[in-house]
């Protein structure tokens, strides 16, 4: 019999020695593991599964049969949203919403408060990328609806989220549309009023006659000719050739700044009216594929398995030991200490 059969063997038989203690603390242990894991809470896990769609889709001239790119988003898209999901803004955001304080029973006025409550959401609310280009946000929780609900809620608020980055541009490019818009206005008013105090004065006729009047009387005409052109069109033989003149001038120049300020105003306003049209939209940034329900089976704990691995872990643990204290129960530690203590 070799070295190695002969410590194998004394192996065994000093495990069988101690087979009794060995096996009440294997049983103690798998008893105390099946209590522990009688009493804990089952928790409930539902998921939300969705894909992200091209940012360019909330865009205007997409919205309005424009055309545009791929239908689903990239690498990048998936990237950006997995940041959302997993940001404080939306953590902060279903804290409050279903209010979690209240529902782990965290005194929301303590110190820690905020971070307790977080730590305890963060072990709930996970964000899992899939071989599919897909994200899966995914709640726990011991009352089933409410793990489908923050989920949902969850996917809701991040396309909501996204949406806003997606138009933050076009939210700008509406404000200063409207700021444009509201500008020329004023100034158009301002011009028809300086018009219309001209028209008044000199009881001038119509702007289209008025605007022909202005070609014809041109610098090559003498001023009889020209006094005669006006004349014709009204009652203005009082007033001087040179204020008529002057004035029907200012006139038709403001006349034309108002006809360029009107054509600025409708353009602006089309551009404006999609813009808003655009944001207004349903149009999302992300397609879910699975909505979460509430669940029927729990998630954990797996009470089989605790029980199992507390068992295996008692039984060779309590090994262990046993060779432990057989391999050096016949040391004389005293003495041991004794010798390794410095001598004065």
């Amino acid at each position: 019999m070799t070295t190695s059969d002969t410590s194998l063997l004394s192996l065994l038989q000093t495990i069988y020695r101690w087979r009794k203690p060995i096996l009440q603390l294997t049983l103690a242990a798998t008893l105390l593991a099946a209590a522990i894991s009688f009493f804990q809470p089952n928790y409930y896990k539902a998921f939300n599964k969705f894909v992200p769609v091209n940012i360019g889709q909330v865009m205007p001239g997409v919205v309005f049969g424009g055309g545009g790119s791929a239908p689903y988003g990239t690498t990048d898209d998936l990237d950006r949203l997995q940041n959302i999901a997993g940001s404080g803004e939306l953590a902060s955001y279903l804290i409050a919403r279903f209010q979690l304080y209240k529902h782990y029973g965290i005194d929301s006025t303590g110190t820690r408060a905020a971070y307790d409550v977080a730590q305890k959401f963060s072990k709930n609310y996970t964000v899992t990328k899939d071989e599919y280009g897909g994200l899966e946000v995914a709640f726990e929780s011991t009352d089933p609806q409410l793990s489908a609900d923050v989920a949902n809620e969850a996917v809701a608020q991040i396309a909501r989220i996204d949406r806003d980055l997606a138009t933050s541009n076009l939210k700008a490019i509406a404000a200063t549309l409207e700021r444009t818009m509201n500008s020329s206005s004023t100034m158009l008013d301002s011009l028809s009023r300086e018009i219309n105090k001209i028209n008044r004065r000199y009881k001038y006729p119509s702007i289209a006659l008025r605007r022909e009047l202005l070609v014809q009387a041109s610098p090559g005409m003498t001023p009889d000719a020209q006094l005669g052109l006006l004349q014709k069109a009204s009652k203005i033989s009082q007033d001087s050739l040179a204020a008529i003149t002057e004035n029907l001038y200012v006139a038709g120049i403001y006349d034309s700044r108002r006809s360029d300020l009107n054509g600025r105003i409708i353009g602006d306003n089309g551009a404006y009216t999609h813009i808003k049209a655009a944001l207004e939209s349903d149009v999302s940034t992300i397609k879910v594929i699975e909505h979460a329900v509430k669940p029927q089976i729990k998630s954990r704990p797996v009470r089989s398995l605790i029980i199992i691995g507390s068992a295996m872990a008692a039984l060779i643990l309590s090994v262990l030991g046993i060779l432990l204290f057989e391999q050096y129960k016949t040391i004389n530690w005293q003495a041991v200490f004794s010798s390794s203590a410095p001598s004065h």
